[in-house]
């Protein structure tokens, strides 16, 4: 005796279309079919873009972090030189107050009567330019 042959189809699952894959199908099952398919092209395609957008997306913030990498360095820079303008400043205020107080003493030996007044002058000119 010979095998029986069968005579139902088997299914295709590799095929390229969806009337293609599943041999023989129902009306109910070749829409369902046709709806998996037509779902999964919308979701690569969605997923495609998505894979474009994160593209982009690295991009622009490699961009922006270059941005704020010279903006920091920039700020350092600047800073540094605020830095070094106010030690200037600092030691020609300094100067003057010693100048200030050259004269005052100068002043003291001349007029012994006003001595409280220049020493409370100074002391005020003093702790403003602490406070600098």
């Amino acid at each position: 005796m010979e095998p029986s042959k069968s005579k139902s189809k088997a299914i295709v699952v590799s095929a390229s279309t969806p009337s293609e894959s599943l041999l023989p199908l129902s009306q109910p099952d070749s829409q369902l079919s046709l709806l998996l398919f037509d779902v999964s092209q919308q979701v690569q395609v969605a997923m495609e873009n998505m894979l474009k957008l994160i593209g982009e997306i690295d991009q622009s913030s490699a961009g922006i972090m270059e941005d704020i990498e010279r903006s920091k360095e920039s700020s350092v820079e600047r800073k540094k030189i605020l830095e070094e303008e106010r030690e200037r400043f600092q030691k020609a205020a300094f100067t003057v107050l010693e100048m200030l107080n050259t004269a005052a003493f100068t002043v003291l030996e001349m007029l012994p009567s006003q001595k409280e007044e220049v020493h409370n002058g100074l002391t005020h000119l003093i702790k403003l330019a602490v406070s600098l």
